[in-house]
């Protein structure tokens, strides 16, 4: 069992450490600032023009479009969100006796 929880923990530590270096990686690139301008640009292109679009095959496509680039503005955020989770599973990993758990036997 020991094994395991050092397993996870590893895991947990190299994850934590990947998600730190892409947040700080896209809040210094000079290039991934472009890249959110040009697709946040591509967006808003999409939702001001989608009306015109009468084929149904161009408007899937502009819809997958549209997903894509909410991908890619949402990336940093997502990658934020993971971090603080995994930050959170750390903390309880590394100190269950400040973890108190909910008794579902009502006792």
């Amino acid at each position: 069992m020991a094994k395991n929880n050092s397993d996870e923990l590893d895991k947990l530590i190299l994850r934590m450490s990947e998600c730190e270096t892409v947040i700080n990686d896209l809040d210094n690139s000079p290039l991934w600032k472009i890249v959110m301008r040009d697709t946040q640009e591509e967006s808003q292109q999409l939702d001001d023009n989608w009306q015109a679009i009468w084929d149904e095959k161009k408007l899937m496509a502009a819809r997958v479009l549209k997903f894509a680039c909410k991908h890619l503005v949402d990336l940093k955020y997502k990658y934020t969100e993971e971090l603080k989770d995994i930050k959170k599973t750390l903390f309880i990993l590394q100190n269950p006796d400040k973890e108190i758990r909910k008794d579902y036997d009502g006792e």
